[in-house]
């Protein structure tokens, strides 16, 4: 999810959900930051719901607005990190979460209520994330943010992080996906549950899966690695197919309309990704959802035209942010990345 910002918004505009005068304490100084607990996903999962809504008479630039409770726990659960800041006697009023992967960490699913912006609640939400990140030793720390968000772009760059890509969330008509060409044969895996090759390593906060064996493929272990990190739902699985390693997760949104690829990798010739995409295309009508999705970091967007010819659109487009910028690396060998840094 993107992460949000915005000026001072006092008034509540009629929302019931917050105070008519919103603030965070009494004091001048910074608003006080707690972890995360189960029970806080109700309110959680509201805060986030009107943070990520876009404005007032503006058009959505995609299915991801509705935030469920089960949603805002699942992320609780399974990230390696996660904080909330409270206004007094009501409650969360800004979220944020932090994932660990093995060459990365990042900030996903920062968010504040329109109502309390302006008043320091998304700055202490990540100082939080990113003192959390310093002292896991993540060698990157990276985040993603709107490109027409300026205050935000203008707080991430005086904390270090600058822009190193541009993520595109592409989306296409499942059952035009499907029936459009030849699909490639695809193996249905669960998601990696075995022991490392070096011997058990410990579950991560919250979550139940462990570190896999050793794939056959370096960039598949790579992404299995990174699936132990990022918050997945109960359903996703992993699609192994011809010039492909992805998993896919058609609960990435509560509504169920789509299956999204939300990690792995694509070959970079035209032939394959067409293959893999007619299959997606065919997963995701098995599966009920009426769109495929997937986000392409530009830097490593040498499949995009053949993306394009196969009708899946730009919907949503988001800036990468690193620190330190120099040490983002691109990933530029056989195999053209899918995923993005938010939730």
């Amino acid at each position: 999810m993107n992460q949000t910002g915005g000026r001072r918004g006092r008034d509540n505009g009629g929302d019931s959900s917050v105070p008519n005068t919103a603030h965070t304490g009494s004091g001048a100084g910074a608003p006080a930051v707690r972890r995360m607990q189960p029970d806080d996903a109700d309110a959680v999962a509201q805060v986030l719901t009107r943070a990520f809504a876009p404005p007032p008479g503006a058009k959505p630039a995609g299915l991801r607005v509705l935030i469920s409770n089960r949603m805002a726990a699942r992320w609780q659960a399974q990230c390696a990190g996660a904080w909330v800041v409270d206004a007094p006697g009501f409650g969360p009023v800004g979220a944020a979460f932090a994932v660990v992967e093995p060459d990365v960490g990042w900030i996903g699913g920062l968010g504040v209520h329109p109502a309390y912006r302006g008043l320091g609640v998304g700055r202490a939400l990540t100082t939080a994330a990113l003192e959390f990140l310093d002292d896991a030793g993540c060698a990157v720390i990276g985040l993603e943010a709107s490109p027409s968000d300026g205050v935000a772009l203008s707080a991430y760059a005086r904390r270090g992080l600058r822009p190193v890509d541009v993520t595109l969330r592409l989306r296409a008509d499942a059952a035009a996906l499907a029936t459009s060409g030849v699909a490639a044969e695809f193996q249905i895996r669960p998601l990696p549950t075995a022991a490392a090759r070096d011997g058990p390593e410990p579950v991560r906060p919250g979550g139940s899966r462990i570190a896999p064996t050793a794939a056959p493929d370096a960039r598949e272990a790579r992404v299995a690695l990174q699936a132990l990190a990022v918050p997945l739902s109960d359903a996703a699985f992993t699609a192994v197919g011809p010039g492909a390693y992805l998993v896919c997760d058609p609960q990435s949104v509560p509504v169920g309309e789509v299956l999204e690829a939300r990690l792995g990798f694509l070959g970079r010739d035209g032939h394959p990704v067409a293959a893999a995409c007619h299959a997606l295309g065919r997963m995701a009508v098995a599966r009920k959802s009426r769109y495929v999705e997937l986000d392409l970091p530009v830097g490593s967007g040498a499949a995009l035209p053949a993306l394009s010819r196969l009708g899946l659109q730009t919907v949503l487009s988001t800036v990468r942010l690193a620190r330190p910028a120099a040490a983002y690396g691109r990933r530029t060998e056989d195999g053209v990345d899918v995923g993005r840094w938010s939730l």
